[in-house]
């Protein structure tokens, strides 16, 4: 679900939300992340077990009420936030091999 300014349509508005976070030191940052035309947008999870089956089990987190992410996105000009989000990207490994400069090497020496 996509939810943009004012209030959500949501009833459980106000109940505590797992949103990605990665530690700088001593303190949390709160990890935003693109939509495909490119806006910046916050997410945020119903569970944990939600936020770490898409983001993968090493990702820190942690629980903030839906007005409180709201609060600290607005002023950095992020007005999207995304609820409970689903993988949107192709699966890792779909795409031909990324050439490297070793495989650069030896087309030119067959060129040669």
């Amino acid at each position: 679900m996509i939810t943009e300014g004012g209030a959500a349509d949501d009833p459980h508005e106000h109940g505590l939300r797992h949103v990605p976070v990665r530690t700088v030191g001593t303190a949390q940052v709160l990890r935003l992340f693109r939509h495909r035309d490119g806006s910046r947008c916050a997410v945020a999870f119903s569970t944990a077990k939600a936020l770490h089956a898409l983001l993968g089990a090493d990702q820190e987190s942690a629980e903030l009420t839906e007005p409180a992410l709201r609060e600290l996105t607005e002023p950095l000009g992020v007005h999207h936030l995304v609820l409970d989000p689903a993988l949107v990207a192709p699966p890792a490994g779909t795409r031909g091999r990324v050439p490297t400069a070793s495989d650069a090497e030896r087309r030119l020496e067959h060129q040669r």
